[in-house]
């Protein structure tokens, strides 16, 4: 699992003009509107996804299997790189909010959290579409994916019962955490799906 890890985040160094462009674009935005969170949505769905693109080019699956490496290791792996990337993304951010943008410490929190919770949820949507249509297919569903999300969340946030809602009736901490809990078990979710497509899928 280690050596699979280590061979996605060496893809990375292939993607450097590509990183350096979006962390200067993400500190550019965070200079002038104080918005860095876009940062680690896009490094956490763009570069697990890249990998499996670069597996696929590869045959990699094909050649891997013939190794001690089992079809689980495979598919575990890039939610171990989703999650790597994750935080890798969050630390970014979270120096550019704090030390270009220097706003209020808890709604540069709030913001580095709900990117984070939004960069989960996407990729754990994303991450079954490439195992099962391959990643060419599930970049066209990325775009349905995030105005489907977008959309149910703006729904949520529209709605005259939630506009009404006080805060005496449950506290804040609570709903996040209730959100939070939520996508972690969309993750496992997610990974178990995709454990059970590769399980299923023909690798020639």
């Amino acid at each position: 699992m280690k050596g699979l890890l280590f061979k996605d985040l060496y893809t990375i160094k292939m993607q450097s003009t590509f990183l350096l462009l979006i962390v200067f674009l993400g500190a550019f935005l965070t200079y002038s509107n104080g918005n860095a969170g876009f940062l680690i949505v896009i490094l956490g769905i763009t570069i697990p996804v890249n990998a499996i693109a670069f597996d696929e080019r590869a045959n990699w699956d094909k050649y891997a299997l013939t190794m001690p490496i089992s079809r689980k290791d495979l598919t575990i792996s890039k939610y171990v790189l989703a999650l790597v990337v994750l935080v890798l993304g969050t630390l970014l951010s979270s120096g550019f909010m704090f030390f270009i943008h220097k706003g209020d410490p808890a709604a540069n929190l709030a913001m580095i959290g709900g990117s984070f919770l939004f960069g989960m949820l996407l990729i754990s949507l994303l991450l079954p579409l490439c195992f099962k249509l391959g990643t060419e297919k599930a970049r066209l569903f990325l775009i349905i994916i995030v105005f489907g999300v977008v959309g149910i969340g703006t729904f949520i946030l529209s709605n005259d019962r939630l506009a009404s809602f006080s805060p005496a009736e449950a506290s804040l901490y609570t709903v996040v955490g209730v959100i939070a809990a939520a996508i972690i078990l969309i993750f496992i979710a997610s990974m178990l799906l995709s454990l059970r497509i590769m399980e299923k899928k023909e690798i020639v």
